[in-house]
């Protein structure tokens, strides 16, 4: 007698006989032209136990919320409207304190009132407090001015400027 073992996710029905649709493994008996369902219950088992190791392992990572390049400069769409231009700040630590620097660019042919605040997070992406005041600067006419911050919070890794009118 010749069994064969098909895994499937469709019916599987030999000559004359119905079998049941499902995800499963099926034995059919070839010489006689019949099948039946072996492993059934144990497929939906399977689903929940790896369901149930992905949860855990989720579970077991630490959160980071990381500022990346991108994310490092927040500008409101009126700053834009205004001319002003930036580049990202770059952040600078010696271990104890960490420093950050920024270039505004006015492209207008007026003077631009700006408002900023420099935002730090530690390692793990998380804001760390007291923050830092706003600080206001008038940026001239087709020129370029730097933004400088300095913090003394221990543990400040990453730093994100934002700027409005």
């Amino acid at each position: 007698m010749k069994r064969d073992t098909v895994s499937s996710s469709t019916a599987i029905a030999m000559p004359g006989k119905k079998c049941i649709t499902c995800i499963c493994t099926w034995s059919a008996d070839v010489l006689s032209g019949r099948c039946w369902h072996i492993k059934g219950n144990h497929v939906i088992k399977s689903a929940w136990v790896i369901g149930a190791v992905l949860l855990a392992a989720g579970c077991h990572s630490r959160p980071v919320i990381p500022v990346n390049r991108t994310q490092a400069l927040v500008m409101e769409s009126s700053v834009l409207v205004a001319g002003i231009t930036a580049d990202g700040p770059d952040i600078d630590s010696d271990g104890v304190n960490a420093s950050a620097r920024a270039s505004l660019y006015n492209e207008s042919h007026g003077p631009v009132t700006l408002n900023y605040r420099f935002y730090w997070y530690d390692a793990k992406g998380l804001e760390m407090h007291p923050l830092d005041p706003p600080q206001r600067i008038v940026v001239p006419a087709r020129t370029s001015v730097k933004l400088n911050t300095v913090t003394q919070m221990p543990g400040a890794r990453q730093v994100r400027l934002y700027l409005y009118l």
